[in-house]
């Protein structure tokens, strides 16, 4: 098993209703991908944004995914992931 810490912000943390998890999650859960798959109102909300055309930022330890392998980016045992919704604004639901 792995354990990766989840810090989410802006309207995304009022939308869900947390702000920071540490969670577990089996040891073949390689990826950003795999671990949204663990976290479906999280998955949910940013699909909301990506089918509109919005990119959300996701830092895996500081670094964003969108600049390497998306949501293939690879994530380990340790790793703190931040999920920030787009904040261009405008967009509602």
């Amino acid at each position: 098993m792995s354990t990766v810490k989840i810090v989410i912000y802006a309207g995304l943390r009022m939308k869900l209703g947390w702000k920071e998890k540490t969670i577990t999650i089996p040891e073949d859960c390689k990826t950003i991908e795999c671990l949204l798959e663990h976290l479906p109102k999280v998955r949910r909300e940013l699909k909301v944004y990506m089918d509109k055309g919005y990119t959300p930022i996701i830092l895996v330890n500081g670094r964003n995914v969108f600049l390497g392998e998306g949501l293939k980016e690879e994530i380990r045992d340790g790793d703190r992931i931040d999920i920030f919704p787009p904040s261009a604004g405008g967009l509602t639901q």
